[in-house]
C-alpha cells in the first residue's frame, strides 16, 4: 500500500494505491489498483495509513475547512 495526495490543479485529494507482488496495480483494489477521495472541497492530505484489527484501511491526515485545517480519517473497506 502506498499513500499520498495528488492534485486537480487546484485542490489536493487522498490517494492510495496497493500493488501486486510483482509491482503492478492490483486492480481488485477500486477496480483500477488506486483510489482517490475528497474530504471537502478544499485541500486534503493523507499523513497515515493503516490496517485495524478486522483489516479494514484507515488513513488519516487533514482537511482544509476554508480557513482551516482540520483532522480527516477515511476508512475503507
Amino acid at each position: 500500500m502506498l499513500a499520498g495526495h495528488t492534485g486537480s490543479g487546484t485542490n489536493h485529494q487522498f490517494a492510495m494505491v496497493r500493488l501486486n507482488t510483482n509491482g503492478n496495480l492490483d486492480s481488485n483494489f477500486g477496480g483500477t489498483g488506486y483510489i482517490v477521495a475528497s474530504i471537502l472541497s478544499s485541500d486534503d492530505d493523507i499523513n497515515a495509513l493503516f490496517f485495524n484489527h478486522r483489516g479494514k484501511m484507515i488513513g488519516a491526515g487533514r482537511t482544509h475547512n476554508g480557513t482551516n485545517n482540520d483532522f480527516a480519517v477515511l476508512r475503507l473497506w
